[in-house]
């Protein structure tokens, strides 16, 4: 709670709609981001600080918000429409995605990116316990 908007637990929800709902004891909102997220949303990871929302659309895209909802900061065109299985954040400005057999990429604040190909079986990334 001492990074949401409304001061109580939220859980936010992607839509088929391409928008983003906020639930909490109050009700669900409907952040009405139709304009702003270009498909359906298959996976999302909020930033540490609480102030960004990362999220994955079915066309490949990784978009960036800001939490208020009000700023997009970011669209990345991972050309890939398979959902990664994971998707966390490295500190506080960049994404972090991970595909089974293709490997890591790391997508930064202004769209700079790094890709770390890995083909075996096991590999899990965390977040840093220190951030």
């Amino acid at each position: 709670p001492q990074f949401t908007s409304s001061g109580n637990v939220e859980v936010i929800l992607g839509t088929q709609e391409n928008t983003v709902l906020v639930v909490d004891v109050n009700g669900s909102e409907d952040q009405l981001l139709h304009e702003r997220i270009q498909a359906p949303v298959t996976k999302m990871a909020v930033a540490p600080n609480g102030r960004f929302l990362a999220c994955f659309t079915e066309n490949g895209m990784v978009t960036v918000i800001s939490t208020s909802f009000t700023t997009k900061v970011l669209d990345f065109d991972t050309n890939t429409r398979m959902t990664p299985l994971q998707m966390i954040w490295c500190g506080e400005d960049s994404v972090v995605l991970h595909w089974k057999r293709a490997g890591v990429l790391m997508v930064g604040p202004y769209g700079h990116w790094v890709n770390h190909p890995y083909d075996g079986q096991a590999l899990y990334v965390i977040p840093e316990a220190d951030c």
